[in-house]
């Protein structure tokens, strides 16, 4: 993809300079369109956990934006977000652990504030409670676990 070129401009340069316009209105796009910014979230996160530099590294510049998003998805957020954020972790929390422990810490720290929050609801709570179990176990479950959450979370 880093050689891919139409009209002779990269096709990842194109892609990242939407993406940071994109982040930098991150606050008008979450007031006009709540879709749109879980759109921009994941799109964030799963370019981050794919795009790679000739070298085959990560691209640093991705870094701070995704566990920015992350954590204001788990901050003073709708369930809908919340429940974006946990969906994401769930899908790369191991990737984004490997890649930056230290940030990774902080979303976990958020993650346990917005689980004692009283505001926070029953069903959230077990959703957070399940990264959280996910995250302290090396970000896999063994299937009397799954099942656990499974049949907690589908009672609400």
């Amino acid at each position: 993809m880093a050689n891919l070129e139409i009209e002779q401009v990269k096709f990842r340069y194109s892609i990242l300079k939407s993406l940071q316009a994109q982040f930098v209105n991150r606050e008008t796009l979450k007031k006009d369109n709540t879709n749109s910014w879980l759109g921009l979230v994941t799109f964030l996160v799963e370019l981050f956990s794919v795009m790679r530099t000739q070298n085959g590294e990560i691209l640093k510049a991705l870094v701070k934006p995704v566990f920015v998003c992350l954590t204001e998805l788990l901050g003073n957020s709708t369930e809908d977000e919340v429940e974006h954020c946990i969906h994401e972790l769930k899908r790369r929390g191991r990737f984004l652990q490997e890649q930056d422990g230290c940030n990774m810490d902080k979303v976990i720290l958020c993650l346990r504030e917005r689980l004692v929050d009283p505001e926070t609801s029953t069903y959230v709570r077990c959703l957070l409670l399940e990264v959280f179990e996910m995250s302290a176990k090396g970000w896999a479950l063994d299937d009397d676990t799954k099942a656990f959450y499974k049949d907690i979370i589908t009672r609400y």
